[in-house]
């Protein structure tokens, strides 16, 4: 079962952390479901890039409001990058 640890996902020391998953493709499927539960379908999805702290890997999401606004999440996606 997908374990979802909810932090406030605004930087890397609150990175929301997604553990149990099988592989990359679950993991990035539940990041999508996160941010539609959380911010809705309006929300446009810019870019993600991932970022590396330690032996820690992590997917920086950028999204648009439909007002305009840019935000940051961030997820910790060490137990299942690179996971096939």
């Amino acid at each position: 079962m997908v374990e979802i640890i909810e932090k406030s996902g605004n930087s890397i020391e609150e990175a929301i952390v997604i553990s149990d998953v099988e592989n990359n493709a679950k993991g990035i499927n539940e990041e999508r479901k996160f941010i539609r539960e959380n911010f809705g379908e309006n929300w446009e999805f810019l870019k993600q890039s991932l970022l590396e702290k330690g032996d820690k890997k992590f997917d920086k999401i950028t999204l648009k409001s439909p007002k305009g606004e840019e935000k940051e999440i961030y997820f910790d996606v060490t137990s299942f990058f690179g996971k096939i």
